[in-house]
C-alpha cells in the first residue's frame, strides 16, 4: 500500500469531501498578494496535483525553481523528523493499528500528539532530553495490545440492530400508517443522499483541480524568490 492508497482512503480525504475540514479548519490568507482560503500542504511528488497540495519540482529549470524545491524540501523533512521522533516515543504508533473504531483510533493519535507537544515544552524548558535519562528501552516484541472492541460487544450490537428491524416490521404489520411514515424516512434520506453526492463531487472537482495548484504554487515560488 503506497502514499496514494493510504491517502484516498483515509479521514483527511473523506472530511476534504464531505466539507468537514474546509468548515473546522480552514482560515483565509494571503501569498504574494494573492488571496488563498484553502490550507495547502506539502508532499513529495507521487501525490497528485491538488489544490491543497504543494510539491516539489523534480527537475527545476532555473534559479527560482531551485530555491523553491529547496525551501519544500526542507520544511518538509523537518515535518518528517518530527514525526520520526514522535514514533520514536510512543510504540503504539509504530505498531499496527488494533483498535478497531476510528474515533479511537483519532483519539489514539491526538493523545500522543499532545503528550509529545508537552514533553517538548518540558524538555525546552529544562534542556534536559529524556532519551539521556539512561532509562531502559522496552521491548516492542513482548507488548501486548488488547483490541478496544470484544466480540461480545460486537454480538450485542448486531443483536440490537436485528431487534429493532423486528420492531419496525411488527409496527408496520398492526398499524399501516407505520410503512407510508417509513416510505417518507425513505424518500427524503434519497434526497437528502443525492444532494451530498452533488456537493462531493463539487468538492472532489475542486480539490483535484490542477490549475488552482499551479496557481498556489506560483504564488509561493514567486514569495520565495523574494526572501
Amino acid at each position: 500500500m503506497n502514499d496514494i492508497n493510504v491517502f484516498n482512503s483515509s479521514s483527511l480525504h473523506v472530511d476534504f469531501l464531505d466539507g468537514l475540514f474546509e468548515k473546522n479548519t480552514d482560515f483565509p490568507y494571503k501569498i504574494d498578494n494573492s488571496n488563498f482560503n484553502l490550507l495547502y500542504m506539502l508532499v513529495d511528488g507521487i501525490y497528485p496535483k491538488t489544490s491543497r497540495f504543494v510539491k516539489t519540482k523534480g527537475v527545476p529549470m532555473d534559479e527560482r525553481e531551485i530555491k523553491f524545491s529547496r525551501w519544500q524540501e526542507a520544511a518538509r523533512k523537518d515535518v518528517e523528523r518530527a514525526f520520526g521522533v514522535l514514533v520514536r516515543r510512543f510504540i503504539i504508533l509504530d505498531r499496527g493499528i488494533e483498535y478497531w473504531y476510528l474515533q479511537d483510533i483519532k483519539q489514539m493519535i491526538a493523545s500522543c500528539l499532545i503528550l509529545h507537544n508537552m514533553m517538548v515544552e518540558a524538555r525546552i524548558e529544562t534542556d534536559i532530553d529524556i532519551f539521556d535519562l539512561g532509562l531502559p528501552l522496552q521491548d516492542n516484541n513482548n507488548i501486548q495490545i488488547g483490541p478496544t472492541v470484544t466480540q461480545q460487544q460486537n454480538q450485542a450490537q448486531e443483536n440490537e440492530l436485528v431487534r429493532r428491524e423486528a420492531v419496525l416490521e411488527q409496527q408496520a404489520q398492526l398499524n399501516p400508517d407505520v410503512v407510508d411514515l417509513e416510505v417518507n424516512r425513505q424518500r427524503r434520506r434519497q434526497r437528502y443522499f443525492t444532494q451530498s453526492m452533488l456537493d462531493a463531487n463539487w468538492r472532489y472537482e475542486a480539490l483535484y483541480n490542477t490549475q488552482a495548484h499551479n496557481f498556489l504554487t506560483e504564488a509561493i515560488m514567486n514569495k520565495i524568490g523574494q526572501l
